[in-house]
């Protein structure tokens, strides 16, 4: 049995056909989303009874269904779960990606760290999360942002194999393709050093203005802003490019006003290079961090855009669904509610 996404790289090896014919059946399976191989109509019949081929690596666990954002939950073949979020835009769909089973950043008021990281995703189960909802739902997805569950840098080849095939075979974008980092410094060095994963958007979460604040929330996060802002100074971005700074707002831990002043201290320099994305505070019933007030969001807000810093204010969807930003798990909502 030969699986299309876990022998990507060796299937002409495997499958031990001619080039075309794997072409053929990549095009079926990625273009026109048909992964019966009986329907596969330019491949000889004969061929077809002859082929065995799965087109999953992932088993659908669950899914549950918002107005705006749609959360999904796959079963790893050794029994892990994983979620991924479908969301609705105005004019596309975005698909949020998890890219290892849990995670070992350790940030306070994340879900998705609860339990630790058991191990890293393959490409062929990142590549999955996509494939599956596409031709679940039969839609084409724009976007895919790297902001899941997981430290996507940590899983660093894996997610370079995969952002390749979203490229080459989904034929996406690299401009529709964000990855989303807690920011070691060590992490985004290799990634601007690389010619071909720096060509993706890139969105940093810093979430502090300090570097105390930041090891408060972000414990296992290696490096100091000056050693991060230091390389983000020479990195490449093409023309119109700009890297995102995200920071979720905390009532009473960094959402003050002297929290934004500092803020625009720390990317003053380097205002021509980056926009900021501020995510008020998706709470959960398991974790005790509160939103602040719409005043103090809009007030931190103003602050930065007085001083001529690009920022908007991401309102998350997918709250009702447990499937806002920082609410993905390895351990499925109704389980981890039931074991507080």
């Amino acid at each position: 049995m030969i699986n299309l996404l876990e022998d990507y790289f060796e299937l002409q090896e495997k499958l031990n056909l001619e080039k075309y014919r794997i072409s053929q059946i990549k095009s079926w399976a990625f273009k026109k989303k048909i992964t019966d191989i009986n329907l596969m109509t330019d491949i000889p019949k004969s061929l077809r009874q002859e082929l065995r081929i799965d087109f999953h690596v992932l088993s659908l666990d669950s899914f549950v269904e918002g107005e705006d954002s749609t959360k999904f939950v796959f079963k790893t073949k050794d029994g892990h779960f994983i979620e991924s979020v479908l969301i609705k835009e105005k004019d596309h769909y975005t698909l949020c990606i998890s890219t290892q089973v849990g995670c070992a950043v350790g940030c306070k008021f994340c879900v998705s760290t609860i339990g630790g990281l058991l191990r890293n995703l393959s490409f062929s189960e990142i590549v999955d999360q996509y494939f599956y909802i596409s031709i679940l739902r039969s839609i084409f997805i724009r976007n895919i942002v790297f902001m899941g569950m997981g430290e996507p840098l940590a899983n660093f080849e894996n997610l370079k194999k995969a952002s390749f095939i979203f490229l080459k075979e989904f034929e996406l974008s690299k401009r529709h393709i964000t990855i989303s980092t807690s920011g070691y410094a060590n992490y985004i060095k290799k990634l601007k050093e690389d010619s071909f994963l720096n060509k993706l958007n890139l969105a940093i979460s810093l979430n502090a203005s300090d570097d105390e604040t930041r090891k408060a929330l972000m414990p296992n996060v290696i490096g100091s802003l000056k050693e991060l802002f230091e390389i983000l100074k020479t990195y490449p971005l093409e023309p119109r490019r700009r890297i995102t700074i995200e920071y979720v707002l905390i009532k009473d831990i960094n959402s003050s006003l002297k929290d934004a002043k500092n803020l625009v201290n720390l990317l003053k320099n380097l205002k021509h290079k980056i926009k900021v994305n501020l995510i008020p505070y998706n709470e959960s019933p398991i974790l005790q961090f509160k939103r602040p007030s719409e005043s103090q969001i809009y007030r931190f807000q103003q602050e930065l855009l007085k001083n001529d810093i690009s920022c908007t204010i991401r309102w998350s969807k997918g709250l009702e669904l447990a499937a806002a930003c920082g609410h993905l798990s390895r351990i499925r909502t109704f389980d981890m509610i039931n074991i507080q």
